[in-house]
């Protein structure tokens, strides 16, 4: 394995600093992560890239030995397909132990449920409801895969569309229950109650790609689950345009984090869809009601559309990995210039928008604007409109 560090922020003399600000309560859950890591309690295991077209360890090169909170994490880049990758990586009882007692708290995850359900709706739920308007009728059927609260699905709902979700919290899910969204459960796909084990024309991941240890595995069983003309949705963190984005306005670091096992490229996500004998294609998401980078939810995303495909050769033009290691290396000296565009236009906005040539304003004579006895004289108001006296000069 090649080490190609980003730049010295990435590296292991950076261990024990968090680029993200903490409460209280997240430093203390962040401490007890640390310690299991540090103890051997969460046990690491080495995994190839799920492009599965690398060798093992010759084709990757590590570009952090951190993660955003500080933790001793190596994220390592694919040359091949240029996915970035946490490895060695949580195995699967560590995994389950992290997200069962520390995620959510050492995350700060929003515990104002009412507004969480009115922000998924808002933030997601909405633009990918706009983005099918025109695949999807009354009989249509919706299914989100890690729904929380299940929000974002009445927008499909209010279409005529039948809508279920499931998610791994049972709290999030009762909220949403209780709100009037239907056939939310609890659980995995497999466990769906007998109303939500059907055909899907749109099947959609919001930010949960990312978590999954085994992607290809996923994709192919909400294949199965697929109309004849149904559609799978990803969005996913993409690290490859953080430059443009409020979120992380150039800052890698804060992509890569304990909790997302991959950071997909579109080769990457491309290749693990021919596993699931899927086609991908990148789509554009419907604009946002604001201006890029201007508010915080203008987060660097990926929105991938799969659709049945016959099983196809992975192959993948050379160099990918290569442009994806060139562009996080020129995007680490722009942040740290404070020169990416997202950053130029926050400095921007930030700055009171003042010509560079501004004078003072002029002085004002207040005995040339008091008027005279004789300005009120007849003959002189004459005398002055013939000859143009009295008038102010154009600048």
């Amino acid at each position: 394995m090649n080490k190609k560090p980003l730049s010295p922020r990435f590296t292991r003399s950076f261990a024990g600093r968090s680029v993200m600000p903490l409460s209280p309560t997240q430093q203390k859950f962040l401490e007890d992560v640390e310690r299991k890591l540090r103890a051997g309690d969460f046990r690491l295991t080495n995994e190839a890239c799920p492009c599965q077209l690398a060798k093992a360890n010759d084709d990757d090169i590590s570009i952090a030995q951190i993660d955003r909170y500080g933790l001793a994490l190596n994220s390592v880049l694919c040359s091949v397909c240029g996915t970035v990758r946490i490895d060695p990586y949580l195995d699967e009882q560590s995994l389950s132990d992290f997200y069962a007692h520390f995620y959510q708290q050492m995350y700060g995850r929003n515990t104002n449920l009412p507004h969480l359900f009115s922000y998924q709706r808002i933030h997601y739920g909405q633009r990918i409801a706009e983005c099918y308007q025109y695949r999807l009728f009354n009989d249509s059927a919706v299914l989100e895969i890690g729904c929380g609260t299940g929000s974002a699905l009445l927008p499909f709902a209010d279409r005529g569309c039948f809508v279920a979700g499931c998610d791994f919290s049972d709290e999030l899910v009762k909220h949403g229950t209780s709100q009037g969204v239907k056939n939310l459960w609890t659980g995995t796909l497999d466990e769906a109650p007998p109303d939500a084990a059907r055909r899907y024309d749109l099947i959609y991941l919001f930010h949960v790609l990312e978590h999954v240890s085994e992607p290809a595995a996923l994709l192919s069983q909400l294949r199965s689950k697929l109309t004849l003309e149904g559609r799978i949705l990803a969005v996913v963190p993409d690290l490859f345009r953080i430059d443009s984005h409020r979120n992380p306005a150039g800052d890698a670091l804060k992509f890569l984090h304990i909790a997302h096992k991959y950071n997909y490229s579109t080769a990457g996500l491309t290749c693990i869809a021919q596993q699931a004998r899927l086609s991908a294609c990148q789509i554009s998401p419907p604009p946002r009601e604001y201006p890029a980078t201007e508010d915080a939810r203008d987060l660097s995303e990926m929105w991938m559309e799969f659709i049945p495909a016959p099983a196809a050769a992975g192959k993948l033009a050379p160099g990918v990995g290569d442009e994806k290691l060139r562009y996080l290396l020129a995007t680490e000296q722009l942040f740290q210039a404070g020169q990416c565009p997202a950053q130029i236009a926050i400095a921007h906005r930030a700055t009171p928008s003042v010509p560079a040539t501004a004078s003072p304003p002029p002085k004002i004579n207040n005995r040339q604007r008091r008027p005279r006895w004789y300005d009120r004289l007849p003959l002189v108001r004459s005398v002055r409109r013939v000859f143009g006296l009295g008038k102010k000069r154009a600048a």
